[in-house]
This record gives C-alpha cells, structure tokens and sequence, in this order.
C-alpha cells in the first residue's frame, strides 16, 4: 500500500442512504466515473480499506455499497 503522503482524496462521504447499507459521496474529482473502475477505497485517518460491492451515480453524486455492509446499522 502506498504511504498516505502518496494518496489523494477522490471524494467525501457526507452521510448514509437507504436502508440497503450505501454511502452518499460528493465527489471530488473532475471524473466523477473514475469511481466505476475502483475494487476498494481508503476510508478514515487510519485509511481502512473497505471493498466495492456496487457504484451508482444520481444528481452528481456517487452512491457506493462496500462488502459487509448490507443495512443502514452495520
């Protein structure tokens, strides 16, 4: 894994959606679609790395659902 003066940050987390355990995303990227081509993400200042299980886009923002979370509680 590169070091995290090597990482850049390609979107924010802003809250839950649905019931189903997704993320909403605003991205910050100019190439919103670069999302569809990730396997995983890094996630917090310790930069977990959580898998993708799907990726939706809807009114410029980015809707992901990570192995292992299938409910709004997990």
């Amino acid at each position: 894994m590169k070091s995290k003066n090597d990482l850049t940050c390609i979107g924010e987390i802003i809250n839950t959606f649905g019931i189903k355990g997704e993320l909403k995303v605003r991205p910050l990227t100019d190439n919103i679609k670069r999302f569809s081509k990730l396997s995983y993400v890094l996630i917090g200042i310790e930069s977990n790395r959580y898998g993708i299980t799907s990726v939706r886009y809807d009114k410029g923002f980015v809707f992901l659902k990570l192995n292992g979370f299938n409910n709004i509680n997990d």
